[in-house]
């Protein structure tokens, strides 16, 4: 009687798998480079460079504004992170 804990949907193979997470990043990192050829996001002349040339392509507006809100909240809330001062430890000793 085997195990069999690698959690994988029955008839998908574990490289199949691998495939789809990939193409998932791939797929943000297309929506990222597209957002930033059309100006949304400023200061981003590294995003192109890990796009495959052949799947460049421009969203739909609206697929860019849900990018635009994505970096923008992740770029702010790593700013509030590297800028909080963390002076409540100061008060233990």
């Amino acid at each position: 009687m085997s195990n069999n804990n690698n959690n994988t949907k029955p008839g998908l193979a574990k490289d199949d798998e691998d495939v789809r997470v990939q193409s998932t990043n791939d797929e943000a990192t297309v929506a990222r480079a597209s957002c930033a050829s059309v100006g949304h996001i400023p200061n981003d002349p590294y995003s192109v460079l890990f796009v495959n040339r052949t799947k460049v392509r421009r969203n739909e507006p609206l697929h860019n504004l849900g990018t635009f809100y994505r970096v923008a909240h992740v770029r702010k809330a790593i700013e509030m992170f590297l800028m909080s001062d963390d002076d409540d430890d100061d008060d233990d000793d």
